[in-house]
């Protein structure tokens, strides 16, 4: 559905949608959440569990079979997975000027530690649904 990726290196944090066998959302895990490490030939991991717990991994507010809300639990920001017209299902940014299709987050890392990274940018970019244009919001850090 979409990724994350930082300047500190190539790696990604990506999130897809998670269907049982019927075609509908996962109940239990209706999006998973894993790392491509490009630095490590492109390896796909797991986030770690402090990683999932303070940065990259999901609080869902609501689920059912054709739709979930969610949060990344860095921050306040809610999503949405559901079908659009195509029929597939992807994550929808639901933002107070537009809601948009997301299909990347950037986050601007300068300093700080590893436990305590200083983020100075956070930026959502996708398909404004109303438009269809391109576009990038800011979000505060």
């Amino acid at each position: 559905m979409f990724l994350i990726n930082r300047n500190v290196d190539r790696n990604e944090v990506h999130y897809f949608v998670n269907l049982d066998k019927s075609g509908h959302l996962d109940m239990l895990q209706p999006v998973k959440v894993f790392w491509i490490k490009h630095e490590d030939n492109g390896q796909r991991e797991p986030l770690t569990r402090m990683q999932n717990k303070f940065a990259y991994g999901l609080e869902f507010v609501h689920a059912e079979q054709e739709k979930a809300i969610f949060r990344i639990v860095a921050h306040d920001q809610l999503f949405e997975v559901s079908k659009g017209a195509n029929g597939r299902f992807r994550a929808v940014a639901l933002r107070p000027k537009a809601e948009m299709v997301v299909e990347r987050i950037f986050v601007q890392i300068d300093g700080g530690s590893f436990l305590f990274p200083k983020v100075s940018k956070v930026e959502i970019k996708g398909i404004a649904l109303t438009t269809g244009n391109y576009i990038v919001e800011a979000l505060s850090p």
